[in-house]
């Protein structure tokens, strides 16, 4: 199988197991987040010239926020050249000078709404892990799953940012596997000003929804709540994909504060939406999109979720403010 040309060889992205002591490193620990870009459905051969407004944001930080190629396969050495594919596109290689991580959704891992029961899913996360260049480490790569964190800034300003993997054990009754549900919990024992906790579909949205949504795998969408509740983890906004515009979810004093979720997904797609009785306001449409997270540190912290057209035009922003992700 050949190996692949990766334009961001050089990206690290740190990690932590309850094995593992856990320190900042210290690129990170001075490493103020301002501006980080999200991504996510791309189809990798298709036109995006919204890649073009990331390029120009030059943000601190880009997730990848699952689908971030598209191959629905069982034929390793495809999903290989798929991501060749995305490695040798010119923006993709434009945007390699800025740290990103990345965690995976069904159209990556393998195949539509796959999980557990995919055959290939331990050589699919090795080829993801290689693509986007996560540690050697024999705990990291025999780990269930593509999860990873990493934390940003000086005490007074971090940013921890978790991407789960909510693909590799999924099942009916099920989003993570027992071992990244402990690593999770040491993650938010990790003190932070802001986390951001990312899954490849959404984590808020109801069981009535057409669409994936954590509240359809048995209890685990609450276990999530009682978690964060139970760690009294502040500072929690969740990000998710999977569905092809954009929306806000909001799910008053779940996590002892209100539970807040920015969903974005298709950069170079759209579709309609699904019933969502935790939406807040509008959808919205539109085949060439691009999303970035501002923190904004002055005064009152605060983070601004924006989302623009190709041409760089604001088509929505909410704003939250730190201090209202503490419990009441």
């Amino acid at each position: 199988m050949k190996t692949i040309s990766i334009a961001i060889s050089y990206i690290c992205v740190f990690f932590s197991h309850p094995g593992i002591a856990r320190e900042v490193r210290k690129a990170d620990e001075e490493t103020v987040l301002h501006r980080i870009g999200l991504i996510g459905c791309f189809k990798q051969k298709q036109e995006a010239p919204s890649l073009q407004r990331y390029i120009e944001w030059n943000p601190d930080l880009i997730l990848w926020l699952g689908d971030n190629i598209y191959c629905d396969t069982l034929d390793m050495r495809l999903l290989q050249e798929n991501y060749q594919s995305l490695a040798d596109r010119a923006e993709f290689k434009q945007l390699a000078h800025i740290p990103q991580m990345a965690t995976w959704d069904d159209h990556d891992m393998g195949w539509n709404n796959a999980g557990v029961e995919y055959p290939k899913r331990e050589e699919s996360k090795n080829i993801f892990m290689d693509f986007w260049k996560f540690p050697a480490d024999p705990l990291v790569r025999n780990q269930p799953g593509v999860y990873s964190s990493r934390c940003f800034g000086p005490s007074d300003k971090r940013v921890q940012v978790i991407m789960l993997d909510g693909r590799y054990a999924k099942s009916s009754d099920r989003v993570l596997a027992e071992e990244q549900w402990a690593w999770l919990e040491k993650q938010l024992e990790i003190p932070a000003t802001l986390r951001f906790i990312v899954s490849g579909h959404q984590i808020l949205v109801s069981k009535n929804t057409v669409f994936e949504t954590w509240s359809k795998s048995g209890t685990e969408q609450q276990r999530l709540f009682d978690l964060i509740k139970r760690k009294k983890a502040g500072g929690v906004i969740f990000l998710s994909g999977d569905q092809h515009f954009v929306e806000i979810s909001t799910r008053e004093n779940a996590l002892g504060y209100d539970a807040i979720e920015f969903t974005f997904a298709g950069i170079n797609q759209d579709e309609k939406e699904s019933l969502n009785d935790h939406r807040e306001g509008k959808v919205i449409h539109e085949t060439q999109k691009a999303a970035y997270l501002h923190i904004h540190w002055k005064d009152k912290p605060r983070v601004e979720f924006v989302a623009t057209d190709s041409t760089g035009k604001q088509m929505m922003s909410r704003t939250v403010e730190v201090a209202d992700l503490q419990a009441r």
